[in-house]
């Protein structure tokens, strides 16, 4: 079963905003890239969702060169700030760069509600 870093900023997802590993008809890995607009201070940011990495392949680089590819496309769509929000993988992304911003709801995910984001950890990569 492949773990995820979840997507709860939107409910409006294009095929485009989606990437994935494939080999031979295997999903080995996926990500999501969701464009949230400007935040406060004006500064475009973009929400990492539904990033996946197969177990038989963790620890095989791939979720690096996932991680890399979706922070250039990011790049390409004028994106200056990457977010995410995850209970699980925190340390692997923090190993990453990025850097803890909060618990629970922000105003990145304004359009979300329920108790579930209230267990989130949000974090945001400033390096793109």
């Amino acid at each position: 079963m492949l773990a995820c870093v979840l997507c709860m900023s939107t409910s409006c997802l294009c095929p485009q905003d989606f990437t994935v590993i494939e080999r031979e008809n295997k999903v080995l890995g996926c990500a999501l890239l969701v464009p949230l607009g400007r935040d406060d201070e004006g500064v475009e940011v973009a929400e990492v969702g539904a990033f996946c990495v197969d177990p038989q392949f963790q620890g095989s680089g791939r979720g690096d060169s996932l991680l890399d590819f979706v922070e250039q496309e990011a790049r390409r769509r004028g994106v200056q700030r990457l977010v995410l929000l995850t209970t699980r993988t925190a340390d692997w992304f923090e190993q990453r760069d990025f850097k803890y911003i909060g618990e629970g709801a922000s105003t990145l995910a304004r359009s979300c509600s329920g108790s579930y984001l209230m267990s989130c950890i949000w974090f945001a990569s400033m390096r793109i």
